[in-house]
């Protein structure tokens, strides 16, 4: 079950621009990955939420918290999240279990799943506060049944959800790796496009620039030696040195453009 919930996942997280949007926009299907209640995908600064979750505020404090620890736990777990880190006491009641997993090594960003609190009565043989008398134990007060209430713990990770999210690591490391090489050969592929522009922007300069400086040249020869008494003929070349000037201009701003 858990291994087809990955199955999808990853495709539809391959067919993302963006593969991470492929857990926030398959939200049942992220939850249910490792059973969870809630998650919360942290990247480039932004932090979605699915299902029951804390604030985003306190995610985003959360995840810096995880991102000054040592990450020598992969993925980082806890059924007892307040234990080892007393914010989350304020909101146990929706995530008192974590399952964090990275996905960057440059950056804080982070796949957080979340469960609720699960409240226990846990049953000792006796009341630890109770003080003997006269250095005697009592065995018929003593050894009474003492109940506590255990707070601020989730259902445990098991470790089929443990070893899912470390599949599920790989994967997108995977992922994250073939983007990366269809980057490179769109960079290669833009480089060379490059090459081809400023090959035709010289072609531009050179072809066409001159034959505009040709006709302007040669229109202000042939209008020096224009008689002055024929004003038309003045005028059509006055018309021609116009438009061969206009005709420079637009040649400059296609060159600017490219």
């Amino acid at each position: 079950m858990r291994h087809r919930i990955e199955t999808h996942l990853l495709a539809r997280m391959a067919a993302e621009a963006r593969f991470i949007d492929g857990l926030s926009r398959n939200p049942d299907d992220t939850l249910a990955l490792v059973d969870a209640n809630g998650a919360a995908v942290i990247i480039e600064g932004t932090c979605t939420l699915l299902g029951n979750t804390p604030t985003e505020s306190q995610v985003l404090r959360l995840a810096e918290w995880l991102e000054a620890r040592d990450h020598h736990e992969i993925p980082f777990h806890t059924e007892n999240l307040p234990g080892v880190f007393p914010e989350a006491e304020a909101y146990s009641s929706v995530a008192s279990g974590l399952l964090a997993m990275s996905i960057s090594q440059l950056h804080p960003s982070y796949v957080l799943w979340f469960r609720p609190e699960v409240v226990e009565t846990v049953t000792w043989g006796g009341d630890p506060t109770k003080t003997m008398h006269g250095g005697r134990i009592n065995p018929r007060k003593s050894f009474e049944d003492w109940r506590e209430q255990v707070r601020g713990h989730s259902v445990p990770w098991t470790p089929a959800a443990l070893e899912t999210v470390r599949s599920l690591s790989n994967a997108i490391t995977g992922i994250v790796l073939r983007k990366a090489e269809e980057m490179a050969a769109l960079t290669e592929e833009l480089r060379r496009s490059n090459r081809e522009l400023e090959a035709f922007s010289y072609s531009v300069s050179h072809d066409l620039r001159a034959p505009f400086r040709h006709i302007v040249g040669y229109a202000e020869l042939l209008k020096e030696e224009t008689d002055t008494s024929n004003p038309l003929a003045r005028r059509y070349l006055d018309t021609i040195i116009e438009s061969a000037f206009s005709a420079g201009r637009l040649v400059d701003d296609l060159l600017n453009f490219s």
